[in-house]
């Protein structure tokens, strides 16, 4: 499955919203950690970060950057090494080797409709089946507009 940018619409808006009330963005995105790892932050989390370490361009470049996986995020008092988590390769090959179907019928269960995580996976494993889970409905939502 082809990897997409996150749409250039949502970067702008995320990088102008209004700093006096709560972030409209309060969600968590994937970004890239040192050494191949990820980790999930919100919205006013990558403020701090950019506020913290970037010097030399705009916030909305910075988003663009690192939500689209171009550039790593530093460490910060907001985001520490223990925050940053290797993908599962086991997962990672299954995601690269299978169908859509195939994935998520490999670690989800359908229910009434409704997909849902199965049991008894690691820390590890729930962040590298979200990962790719999240990379899938970017790539369907890029498909539909």
């Amino acid at each position: 499955m082809q990897k997409t940018d996150i749409d250039p619409r949502i970067i702008n808006e995320m990088s102008h919203d209004d700093r006096t009330t709560p972030s409209r963005f309060d969600i968590d995105f994937f970004v890239r950690c040192k050494d191949g790892k990820v980790a999930m932050l919100n919205e006013p989390a990558l403020w701090g970060i950019y506020r913290e370490n970037e010097k030399n361009m705009s916030y909305e470049k910075f988003l663009d950057l690192t939500l689209n996986q171009k550039k790593s995020v530093e460490e910060s008092s907001i985001l520490n090494a223990s925050d940053c988590v290797l993908l599962d390769q086991q997962i990672t090959h299954y995601y690269q080797s299978h169908n859509l179907k195939d994935f998520l019928l490999e670690y989800f269960t359908n229910e009434n409709n409704s997909w849902r995580l199965r049991d008894g996976y690691s820390k590890s494993q729930t962040i590298s089946i979200s990962y790719y889970f999240l990379s899938i409905i970017n790539f369907c939502s890029m498909m539909i507009i």
